[in-house]
């Protein structure tokens, strides 16, 4: 009825742990401009858009950055993309999502390398704003119940 959704979600996994899984000219030439087609689109209508990629985005975070994007996720620690380095590079106003490593600290680490993690992230949220914690993906099997208890005991304790 000519409404519109606040948020939409544009998932493509274009990166991996090391970096872009395509060639930099196929993204630049294909990829991107048909990126940011969609952008535009959803913007005329008044709607935001949260780009996905796992992976490492620092080669194309520039190029992310220009199709208009208004959120990022999973800003993936386990793949180079450290989250103050990012902050620093993205638009003040684009949204940083999902900031806490699933890959190898929820499922391995110590619930208090977890909880300080958390608070670290917690304290630059404050500081540097509009970053959103999360996992930087799902919260999945190879992780134990108590990690996660503790990454959300820990946010619960932080977050204020």
């Amino acid at each position: 009825c000519g409404e519109s959704f606040p948020i939409a979600f544009i998932g493509e996994d274009i990166a991996s742990k090391t970096g872009p899984i395509f060639s930099p000219r196929m993204l630049e030439n294909e990829f991107f401009p048909r990126l940011k087609i969609l952008v535009d689109v959803f913007h005329e209508r008044g709607t935001k858009i949260v780009f996905h990629s796992d992976g490492n985005l620092m080669p194309v975070l520039d190029q992310i950055i220009a199709a208009g994007v208004d959120g990022l996720h999973p800003i993936e620690p386990a793949a180079g993309m450290e989250l103050e380095k990012v902050r620093v590079l993205c638009p003040q106003n684009m949204i940083l999502i999902g900031n806490l490593d699933c890959s190898y600290l929820l499922p391995f680490g110590s619930q208090c390398a977890i909880e300080e993690e958390v608070k670290r992230i917690l304290t630059l949220a404050r500081d540097c704003g509009n970053i959103i914690f999360s996992s930087s993906s799902e919260l999945h099997d190879e992780i134990p119940l108590r990690n996660i208890v503790s990454m959300f005991e820990a946010f619960e304790r932080y977050r204020c």
